[in-house]
This record gives structure tokens, C-alpha cells and sequence, in this order.
């Protein structure tokens, strides 16, 4: 990728509850330290009844278009990463056009497990500096994910959330042209629409693939760069630990990524964003380098390398406090609310809590219906 162009900047949407492990272990009669220790994990996202993937979704592209005073008319791509949508032929990203009044904005979804915001980047990267262009806008990605499973082994890495992110001129992080890649053909995670929105898991191989995947892609090019940082999609983070060990990397270098997925667990697309966030969270100086590794089952997945050039995304300082403001459910509520799906045609969503950006107020005749606080 050129010089000239890059990441501009972020913004993200955590869903408005939470659920403790050690209350989710005491419910299910559980070891916390099964999760705590043999997970690294603490809590996890839960969204409200009345947040979905879109919901979500307009909340962190609203933030994003606010926080970095986007006209709306200079962003001509707009591509979503996903692998939660509800609907199979209308995309999410047909649904963020409501917060445009420029009509004139590519893009649509793009699918595979948890890599979909990982492609929607490298696409968007290649449209903002490709003779497709023409006009010289800004893209956007938007990454929206709701991870939620019906069998108790992996109730604990459920989570949720949004990350929306700004591509143009001028950016703060730059992109490298080098990546690795690693794809496969394989039946480690699917999600038939019979199943939907839980998934069929064998974690076994699941796992396996993740650690043959991060090896090729990290062997590939850690003699080109030398990262200051390491962010990783994250299932759990000993998973992370576990793949950076196996290729001798002092997984130290990941440390400050863990805080998301302790925290809010697996966000699939949106996890390894929420990684870098937590890195961004701390400082991070100019000409230091951060190791991006997206995997999604099924497989695909890549490394890069992010190049912070200039000043900026130095903000994230708070969210750490934004984590904290979600409101602790009792995982009781929660079992409860997973093993019922609700009608995709006429509902009608019921939670007395405010919610913080937009929230879904209804379906009727399978069409939604939101609102923004």
C-alpha cells in the first residue's frame, strides 16, 4: 500500500451488557478457574434484546462519521464484515446508508467466519488508492458481530460489538504491502441457516487450524518486520498466547491486545479490532509497528503489518471506562434468552434499559426498525 494512503482513525460500539465468569461458572456448577485460567477469560459482551448486528453496527459507523467530522459526500465505498446477518440476500452495510445522504457510496458484505472485517480492509485499502477512485473518497469498514452458542463449552467465549474504521489520505497508520496468507478448505466451524445464529464447533480442529495458520502467516514474515505489538483474533486469549509460543515470540508482545477479549470475549470479525483498540489504548509512538493476525474458520486468514506515521488514534485511553459502564446481567437471564430464538418476522424487543446509540424497535413483515438515543 502507497504512503499517501491508510487508517485514519477508529470508533467502536460495545454491547450494553456484560456477564461475569465467576457468576457464569457458580450457574452452571462450573470451575472459574477452568475459564479464568484455562480460558484467560473474565467476562464476556451480551447485548440487550433490543441490540442487534445492525444496531450495532450504525452506532460505531455514527461515532466514527462524528468523531472524525466525515462529510458524508466525500465517502464513496462502504464495506461490512460480518458473519451474523439475519438475512442472506440484504446487506448490513444497506442498512448503514441511513446515516448517509450521498447515495453514491460502493461496497456491500463480506463473509467468512471471523476474517470478514480483515477482507473488507484489504479491500478498501486497495479501492481509496486504485483508478476506481477517481474522485478521491473515503472508505469505510465496518465490522458488526453478535457470537452466541447454545452448547455450554462455549457459552463462556460468546460476545459482542462494533468497529468502525476510517480509510483515506493522510492516515496515521499505514498499511503494508507485504502480508501473509493461509486458506484452507476445511469443516472446523460452520453456521447452516437451519443452525441459525448458533454454529456447529469441532474445536479440536478448530484450534488446531488456528495454530498452523498463524505459524505460516508469522514465518512469512517476521524477517521482514519487527513488531513492537501483536493483536490477534481472539477466541480466548491463552489461544493467542499459545500460537505466539509455538513460533518462540515472547507473548508479551500481545499483552496489551488482551484486554478486549478478556473482557468482552470472542467478538468474531470485530475481536481483532478490538484488539488493536486495546493496544491503542496504551501509547503507541510513531514509527512502531503493530502485527495484525485475522483468522476466520472454514479457513482464511493473513498478517499484516500496521505502521503508525503520524499522530493520532490516541484517544482510546477511556476503554478501559467504557468497558466498565456496561451493565452486569446475571447469566441466568442470559441462558434463558439463548435457547429461545425469537420470530424474524414480527417482534417486538423488551428491555427496560436505555440504550446507548441505536437500538432496534421493531420488526414487522421481516423489515427492522431503529431508533437512536
Amino acid at each position: 500500500m502507497s504512503k499517501k494512503y491508510g487508517i485514519i482513525g477508529f470508533e467502536y460500539a460495545l454491547p450494553t451488557y456484560y456477564i461475569s465468569h465467576d457468576d457464569l461458572a457458580h450457574e452452571t456448577s462450573s470451575d472459574p478457574n477452568k475459564y479464568k485460567i484455562g480460558l484467560d477469560l473474565h467476562e464476556m459482551g451480551v447485548p440487550s434484546p433490543k441490540e442487534d448486528v445492525v444496531s450495532l453496527a450504525l452506532t460505531a459507523t455514527k461515532r466514527l462519521l462524528k468523531k472524525y467530522n466525515v462529510n458524508v459526500n466525500a465517502v464513496g465505498k462502504v464495506e461490512v464484515g460480518t458473519e451474523s446477518n439475519f438475512d442472506t440476500s440484504k446487506s448490513i452495510k444497506t442498512y448503514i446508508m441511513q446515516l448517509f445522504e450521498n447515495t453514491k457510496i460502493q461496497g456491500a458484505d463480506t463473509t467468512n467466519a471471523c476474517y470478514g472485517g480483515c477482507n473488507a480492509l484489504i479491500n478498501c485499502l486497495t479501492w481509496v488508492e486504485s483508478r476506481f477512485n477517481h474522485e478521491n473518497k473515503m472508505a469505510i469498514v465496518v465490522c458488526t458481530d453478535i457470537s452466541v452458542h447454545n452448547f455450554l463449552p462455549a457459552v463462556p467465549t460468546s460476545g459482542a460489538g462494533a468497529v468502525a474504521i476510517l480509510i483515506g489520505e493522510n492516515p496515521v497508520f499505514r498499511v503494508h504491502d507485504i502480508m501473509s496468507h493461509y486458506s484452507t478448505n476445511t469443516y472446523d466451524f460452520c453456521k447452516p441457516i437451519s443452525n441459525f445464529p448458533y454454529c456447529i464447533l469441532d474445536a479440536p480442529i478448530s484450534l488446531d487450524l488456528y495454530l498452523k495458520a498463524f505459524k505460516q502467516c508469522y514465518n512469512d514474515v517476521k524477517n521482514t518486520y519487527k513488531f513492537d505489538y501483536m493483536c490477534c483474533h481472539t477466541p480466548y486469549p491463552k489461544l493467542v498466547k499459545k500460537a505466539l509460543v509455538s513460533c518462540d515470540v515472547d507473548p508479551e508482545i500481545a499483552e496489551k491486545s488482551l484486554i478486549a477479549g478478556r473482557r468482552n470475549a470472542n467478538s468474531y470479525t470485530v475481536s481483532v479490532f478490538l484488539s488493536l483498540i486495546s493496544i491503542l489504548s496504551h501509547d503507541v509512538k510513531i514509527g512502531e509497528k503493530i502485527g495484525l493476525f485475522s483468522f476466520g474458520s472454514g479457513c482464511v486468514s493473513t498478517i499484516m503489518c500496521l505502521e503508525k506515521v503520524a499522530d493520532g488514534c490516541d484517544d482510546f485511553s477511556d476503554f478501559n471506562i467504557r468497558l466498565d459502564k456496561r451493565i452486569k446481567m446475571d447469566p441466568k437471564r442470559y441462558l434463558k434468552m439463548i435457547q429461545s430464538k425469537h420470530d424474524l418476522k414480527d417482534y417486538v424487543p423488551i428491555d427496560d434499559v436505555e440504550i446507548d446509540g441505536f437500538y432496534l424497535e421493531s420488526i414487522s413483515g421481516y423489515k427492522r426498525s431503529y431508533k437512536y438515543n
